[in-house]
């Protein structure tokens, strides 16, 4: 308080009433009022329904909601500050141990963690109750804090409170260095994390962001799924981080995948795999359903089609065809039926061509073919059908295709 008047900021208090407790709950709604009257705080009394916070995990409801509250009812440029002691940091970290939250979960709760701030998470409980006695502060004490029915109390003294009695403060000093350690440790994981998505060369064409497979892959495990959570805030296809159970699964479909398969992320986002890519992308695309190849230049699916400049030859990237032909040619989406002629007396499905191109889900579903008078005579990107012996030669008549799936962008101009 006395920080609060010689700095001039702004303080005000937000309380909110669960309705758990009865009378409990309200005699400390009435302290808090007190207090805050005395030292003229504004305050924000929030009241919850309890049947609500009652379906599901009760602590976690109540949790969820005083955080909910808190965050709703702040102002810009507002922190948000909490009373946690060492004792709650200790509670969090065994918490974590029991839940296999590992490594991150060892970092507890960040003293500073914006727009939340916790002045108080170094200081131990035997402290604070020095200091309010010494004061005349006067407090109250939750009595459901005594029920270990809950897991945290449960913690709290059935594994806190005999380590307490075998170590005594240390016991929070250890936790506390434990939690400071792999708090720095993530904190530099994350910033080579970002320095290597910030050096990755990537494609990307509308909803879909490619990846180098190999250069990502490198990396520990730790990194790569550090890198999923950044590039998943910088295309917002998590709206929450996902647990790193779910991660680690997808790190190891990313390693062990082959290519064509995919994997969903969420409701919308996917991820797909070739041999030396890793896509991810929002759902699939629709494509027109057939174009002409005379008014060129002309993007479809993941390409570009123009006129050949100079002489061509039937292949991957280009296509012989005569001025008719030309304007007689269409594109179109590829479909399950699909075959291409690959010599005088066999072929092959398209679908059998794409996957053994080594091409992503995503990549198959805008693929286009060039059909002519019912023929496949091109699969743009992948090979040429065969053609009669008069029909194969080099002309400057034909058509070429460059694809952008393999473009380079920064991924830097995403944010």
């Amino acid at each position: 308080m006395r920080e609060r008047a010689r700095s001039g900021r702004r303080l005000r208090a937000l309380h909110v009433n669960h309705g758990l407790r009865g009378s409990d709950a309200d005699a400390d709604e009435g302290l808090v009022r007190d207090q805050c009257r005395t030292h003229g705080v504004p305050l924000r009394v929030l009241c919850a329904d309890p049947s609500v916070l009652r379906q599901g995990n009760l602590q976690h409801q109540a949790h969820c909601f005083r955080r909910t509250c808190l965050l709703d009812e702040r102002e810009e440029g507002e922190w948000i500050l909490t009373a946690h002691h060492a004792a709650d940091q200790t509670e969090s970290l065994l918490a974590a141990l029991l839940h296999a939250k590992l490594p991150w979960g060892l970092a507890g709760i960040l003293p500073l963690d914006k727009p939340w701030l916790r002045p108080l998470l170094s200081v131990s409980r035997s402290e604070l109750l020095a200091w309010a006695l010494a004061n005349g502060l006067t407090w109250r004490e939750d009595k459901s804090n005594w029920d270990s029915s809950y897991e945290r109390n449960y913690i709290r003294h059935a594994i806190a409170a005999p380590l307490r009695d075998r170590l005594g403060e240390e016991l929070e000093q250890i936790f506390g260095r434990i939690s400071c350690q792999v708090a720095a440790a993530r904190e530099s994981l994350q910033q080579c994390s970002e320095e290597v998505l910030d050096n990755s060369t990537l494609g990307k064409i509308e909803d879909c962001i490619t990846l180098a497979r190999a250069p990502i892959l490198q990396y520990h495990d730790l990194i790569v799924r550090e890198l999923l959570l950044r590039l998943s805030r910088r295309l917002a296809f998590w709206p929450r981080p996902p647990i790193q159970q779910r991660l680690q699964e997808i790190v190891d479909f990313m390693r062990q995948g082959s290519p064509g398969k995919w994997k969903a992320l969420d409701a919308q986002w996917e991820l797909s795999l070739s041999r030396g890519r890793v896509q991810i992308h929002r759902g699939l695309p629709e494509l027109p359903a057939e174009a002409g190849l005379a008014a060129t230049p002309l993007t479809y699916g993941l390409g570009r089609f123009f006129v050949a400049e100079a002489p061509v030859s039937n292949g991957a990237t280009s296509l012989c065809l005569s001025d008719d032909q030309l304007n007689r040619a269409r594109l179109r989406r590829w479909s399950a039926g699909d075959r291409v002629r690959l010599s005088c007396t066999s072929g092959k499905s398209v679908a059998d061509l794409l996957s053994a191109a080594g091409l992503t889900r995503y990549e198959k579903a805008c693929q286009p073919v060039v059909e002519l008078d019912r023929k496949i005579l091109w699969i743009p990107g992948v090979a040429a059908a065969w053609r009669e012996p008069d029909m194969e030669f080099i002309s400057s008549n034909g058509i070429r295709y460059e694809s952008f799936a393999h473009r380079q962008h920064d991924l830097r101009g995403l944010d």
